[in-house]
């Protein structure tokens, strides 16, 4: 929190106010958007492309700059995962596919406010991912990113593997798959 508060200065615009701005955006950060964001990152540690399909499936709305008090916007949500993965030498592949994931739906959306507001800026979310980063240096998406694709070429036909990589292994193929093979 204090790199953030520290970013937030520097970064609001000047104004009479601007202090208790910072105190306000401080305390969104502190109490709602730092969360969101740390559980965000674990969803890629453990889903990668999976987690953010489905975190764009979940919050899709007309503007993925726009958000409710106790969430950031879904651009920033997507930028501090990818960030993250950068950070932690994610392979290329990986990176790849979330991005591709992220900007097939941002392709369609014409957004009023196409920047992310200066409280919520790139710096600050960087900033989120680099300590998260610090924290998990070697997430399971990364070490087992080779596994989840092999397994995912694999499928429906899948017997006896280690189910934990099943679920982002699905999400990676676009097969319909309504029972699972006996």
């Amino acid at each position: 929190m204090p790199k953030i508060e520290e970013l937030l200065r520097e970064y609001l615009p000047e104004e009479r106010n601007k202090e208790d701005k910072v105190r306000k955006y401080s305390n969104l950060w502190r109490e709602e958007w730092l969360k969101e964001l740390i559980a965000d990152v674990t969803g890629a540690i453990l889903g990668g492309p999976a987690y953010l399909k489905i975190l764009i499936l979940q919050l899709a709305n007309p503007g993925p700059t726009s958000f409710v008090t106790d969430h950031p916007p879904l651009e920033a949500r997507e930028i501090v995962q990818l960030e993250f993965l950068r950070n932690v030498k994610a392979p290329d592949g990986l990176i790849d596919m979330m991005e591709n994931t992220w900007n097939e739906f941002r392709s369609n959306i014409v957004d009023e406010y196409p920047e992310l507001p200066s409280y919520l800026n790139r710096e600050i979310l960087n900033e989120v991912a680099e300590y998260m980063a610090n924290l998990i240096p070697k997430p399971f998406i990364v070490s087992n990113w080779d596994r989840i694709l092999e397994l995912s070429s694999q499928l429906p036909k899948v017997r006896e593997k280690d189910l934990k990589l099943l679920i982002p292994a699905i999400a990676l193929i676009d097969a319909n798959i309504t029972e699972v093979d006996r």
